[in-house]
């Protein structure tokens, strides 16, 4: 269960192989609520009632949380933080190696 916000958040839980209720509004990752709900590993709600009785539901049905739990699996992309960082360090190094031949052919 989530009241926070934020993607890496909820990364970690699906790469766990956790289900996910969110409780509170999403903001900048509001995202995050239909790619969880879509892909079968979770739900939002803003009602206190409705949160309860996804939750009982979930627990009373163990087939449901296997589902759920392989939903979150098959989600998950543990290697996502590192590929988006050396995505942005190649164009980091790709933009300094221009402005460096910049810098040569005007000298």
């Amino acid at each position: 269960m989530d009241g926070f916000r934020g993607s890496l958040l909820c990364s970690h839980f699906y790469r766990l192989g956790n289900c996910l209720v969110r409780w509170s509004r999403p903001g900048q990752e509001e995202g995050n609520v239909p790619f969880v709900e879509n892909s079968g590993f979770g739900k939002y709600s803003g009602d206190p009632d409705e949160i309860a009785d996804t939750v009982s539901s979930w627990l009373a049905s163990p087939e449901k949380m296997a589902s759920m739990k392989a939903a979150a699996l098959r989600a998950a992309r543990p290697s996502a933080t590192l590929d988006i960082a050396s995505d942005i360090a190649e164009m980091a190094f790709a933009k300094k190696l221009t402005r460096e031949r910049v810098l040569i052919r005007s000298r």
